[in-house]
């Protein structure tokens, strides 16, 4: 939970306007807080103290059952990566994003910089500008209403996190190994 690393100011106007229409979606955000030792954290909490938004604090075990049941229960996963010098914005690499395919749910990212060929714009996320709150607001709300688009990121985020899964890399390291010794 770092203002640096991510846009939460253009995900709370997103979801404020879509709460505004019937106040059903809550938020919650899911890492380390320290109000009072990080006073990031104290302007964030601040900034972000509507009823509907809950810091959950850091998951420090992913086995956690408790933690992967809320994972599973989400409907989205809503990642806005800051995209500037120094950082790589969305990428497969992101920890976060590795976990919501793992459990297989729908991704609003943050459109990275570089070409990330892994990232299937309307098959395992929607990839929205960042600092663009209409298009985070649309593209939650698609998610919402659109039972099929729902599945079709679903799925496609099932196949993504195959593609990066260990089995996946045990099988290329033994291929390369195998590939070496010939």
């Amino acid at each position: 939970v770092h203002p640096g690393k991510m846009n939460f100011k253009v995900v709370h106007e997103a979801l404020t306007h879509l709460n505004g229409k019937d106040g059903s979606i809550d938020w919650k955000i899911i890492g380390p807080m320290d109000p009072q030792g990080n006073p990031h954290h104290v302007k964030l909490l601040q900034e972000l103290d509507d009823p509907w938004i809950e810091f959950t604090g850091r998951v420090n075990n992913l086995n956690n059952k408790e933690f992967q049941r809320q994972l599973a229960g989400m409907t989205a996963m809503v990642l806005p990566f800051r995209n500037k010098t120094g950082s790589n914005g969305t990428a497969p690499s992101r920890s976060s994003l590795q976990i919501a395919w793992a459990f297989g749910l729908p991704v609003v990212a943050s459109s990275p910089i570089d070409d990330e060929p892994d990232l299937i714009d309307g098959e395992n996320c929607l990839l929205v500008d960042e600092e663009d709150s209409t298009a985070w607001s649309v593209a939650l709300e698609r998610i919402l209403n659109d039972r099929a688009l729902r599945e079709k990121l679903r799925k496609g985020s099932l196949v993504a996190a195959r593609r990066f899964g260990w089995d996946r890399l045990a099988e290329e390291h033994t291929r390369i190994y195998e590939t070496i010794s010939n």
